[in-house]
């Protein structure tokens, strides 16, 4: 065990070719689970090379997505909050919106995260994007929500209809009924009067 550590301790990603998890994922069955050494060393390994990381790197993402299911969720969530998530907020605080020249490297570099990341961090980190004084507005919040209804559906494997026609939809439906009772009531007159 003591040379599997130091191995595990000497792997540098920027000069190494082969990632760390290609040679200690097939030990990890052979070595007890109480064993925190060789994890807490893998853990302490991951989080150095991560202090000089930038989102627009996606090599980390890579380095570190199989480990995610070896971790157990405490272990996991430390690497998150101290390596990942401040370095995501950061870029997503210097994120401009600019419909005339949108650039969304930030967004992406952000939503890349998204299934590694635990739902309350990715929040914190997404937070920003709306300015409080539209999350303020009740117009602005209702299409946020109806949009998110829709997102909700679409998850779901519904069908997601945009509400501007489901309401034009519903409107031609009451015209046709109100329309078909309308020419059924002439129908009625008709043969009363003929009758």
């Amino acid at each position: 065990m003591p040379k599997f550590l130091a191995a595990v301790n000497s792997w540098d990603p920027r000069t190494d070719t082969i990632p760390m998890h290609i040679w200690v994922h097939p030990w990890l069955p052979l070595v007890d689970q109480k064993h925190t050494t060789l994890y807490h060393t893998v853990q302490t390994k991951l989080e150095s090379v991560l202090n000089e990381w930038h989102p627009s790197d996606e090599s980390a993402y890579d380095v570190l997505s199989p480990w995610k299911p070896i971790f157990d969720l405490e272990s996991w969530e430390q690497i998150m909050v101290r390596c990942i998530t401040p370095k995501l907020l950061a870029v997503m605080q210097e994120f401009q919106v600019n419909p005339v020249d949108q650039k969304l490297d930030q967004f992406y570099w952000v939503l890349r995260w998204a299934n590694l990341i635990l739902i309350h961090h990715m929040l914190q980190i997404t937070d920003n994007l709306i300015p409080t004084n539209l999350l303020s507005n009740e117009h602005i919040r209702g299409w946020l929500n109806i949009g998110l209804v829709m997102m909700n559906q679409a998850a779901q494997g519904l069908e997601v209809v945009p509400p501007g026609l489901r309401a034009k939809i519903s409107d031609e439906k009451a015209r046709k009924k109100k329309q078909s009772s309308s020419e059924a009531q002439q129908m009625e007159d008709i043969q009363a009067e003929t009758g």
